[in-house]
């Protein structure tokens, strides 16, 4: 039973060195950190905001965090704006000098695309696949379409794992534009 798994629909398959079925049983493994990534990304950016504007100077503590506690100034929630992550993207590009700024249109694009899209795998055999819709006023098109497979997993993970890692290196570098240096 060493390949056996039992799919979403119950299904049990049995299948031999199958790539595809390979990355099924990591699928799960796979889009998690993906997501971990980018959520991660989000708070070291804002992090980042609240160390600049001087709000946050240590590490907050999400542990100790408790349900029912005021947190209106933690980097979590506050940016002193409006709190959507292309402002809060907007916010970081505009406080560090230009070669230290986030591609935001890779990381909406991804981001959003996990979000608010349809993925699915039309067989047992086939990949993941993930796509992403808009209303136009023709009707409903196709803006996304990814292949899910094991590279493209490869790739997105490394590459937003590095830029949470470039980020949390900006904390004490002098890249930092304070708001008086603006």
């Amino acid at each position: 039973m060493e390949n056996t798994a039992i799919r979403l629909d119950g299904d049990i398959v049995n299948e031999q060195k199958n790539p595809l079925f390979e990355l099924g049983l990591k699928y799960p493994t796979l889009l998690g950190k993906l997501w971990g990534n980018l959520s991660s990304l989000e708070l070291t950016i804002r992090i980042y905001i609240a160390r600049v504007e001087g709000i946050e100077e240590q590490s907050p503590q999400l542990e100790k965090m408790k349900v029912g506690e005021v947190v209106n100034k933690h980097p979590l929630v506050w940016c002193g704006i409006n709190n959507s992550f292309s402002e809060v993207i907007d916010y970081f590009n505009r406080l560090v000098t230009i070669t230290k700024r986030i591609d935001k249109e890779k990381v909406l694009k991804l981001r959003n695309t996990l979000a608010h899209s349809r993925i699915f795998s039309l067989n047992k055999q086939s990949p993941f696949i993930m796509m992403g819709f808009v209303k136009s006023d023709k009707g409903i098109i196709i803006n996304y379409k990814q292949i899910m497979n094991q590279k493209w997993f490869d790739e997105n993970i490394k590459w937003t794992g590095n830029e949470v890692e470039r980020i949390s290196g900006l904390y004490n570098s002098k890249v930092i534009n304070r708001k008086e240096d603006l």
